[in-house]
C-alpha cells in the first residue's frame, strides 16, 4: 500500500489564530466601508443643501425666465427634478445651515423643517 504524503495540518491554536485575524480584517474592512458611506451621505446632504440654495434663488428671483422657461415648474422639468423634491431641497436650504443639515441627513433635515413650520403656524 502506498504511503500517503505527510501533511502539516494546522493545530487548533493555529486555526483559532487564523480565524481571529480574519475577523479583525473583516472588522477593519467593515469600519472602513461604513466610514466611506457616512462620508458619502454627508457629501450628499451638503450637495442637496447647495442645490436647494441655488433653486431658492432661481425661484425667488424668477431667473428661470432668463433661461427661457415659462415657469419654475418648466425649469424643473428641464432639469429632471420633481417639483416636490425641489421644494424639499429648498426647505432644507432655507431652514437649516449646511452643517446642521449634514449632521441630520436629508430625510431628518427635511422633517426638522416641517417641525419648525408646524410650530410657527401654531404660535
Amino acid at each position: 500500500m502506498p504511503k500517503l504524503p505527510k501533511t502539516n495540518a494546522p493545530s487548533p491554536a493555529q486555526i483559532a489564530r487564523y480565524l481571529a485575524e480574519a475577523r479583525v480584517k473583516r472588522d477593519v474592512r467593515a469600519r472602513r466601508i461604513a466610514k466611506e458611506i457616512l462620508g458619502d451621505l454627508d457629501q450628499r446632504t451638503r450637495l442637496v443643501h447647495r442645490i436647494g440654495t441655488a433653486l431658492a434663488v432661481i425661484s425667488r428671483e424668477r431667473l428661470w425666465a432668463n433661461l427661457g422657461h415659462a415657469s419654475f415648474d418648466s425649469f424643473l422639468v428641464d432639469l429632471g427634478v420633481g417639483r416636490s423634491q425641489a421644494w424639499k431641497w429648498i426647505a432644507i436650504a432655507t431652514s437649516l445651515s449646511e452643517d446642521r443639515a449634514a449632521e441630520l441627513g436629508v430625510e431628518a433635515a427635511y422633517e426638522a423643517t416641517r417641525t419648525v413650520r408646524r410650530r410657527r403656524r401654531s404660535s
